[in-house]
């Protein structure tokens, strides 16, 4: 696979990961970046994120991770 043909494939993930009304974007994550190797994302915190003690409750943290690790494991496989 080529550089531009990775890319392609890279920006077409992302534009899929941030679809409008998928379970991580109505959670706040969103997947930033992606490369061979390496993805980033982000979460915009609010008040529903947080525990009864005023925590970010560790599932938000659980779920940003797991749907990067998903996208940089397929990065690496290819």
């Amino acid at each position: 696979m080529t550089h531009e043909e990775q890319q392609a494939l890279f920006d077409t993930i992302l534009r899929r990961a941030n679809r409008p009304g998928s379970f991580n974007v109505e959670n706040g994550i969103r997947l930033t970046s992606l490369s061979d190797g390496g993805a980033e994302g982000e979460v915009r915190l609010t008040a529903r994120h947080l525990n009864p003690l005023g925590i970010v409750h560790g599932g938000v943290y659980c779920t940003l991770l797991d749907h990067c690790l998903l996208y940089t494991s397929d990065a690496a496989d290819d």
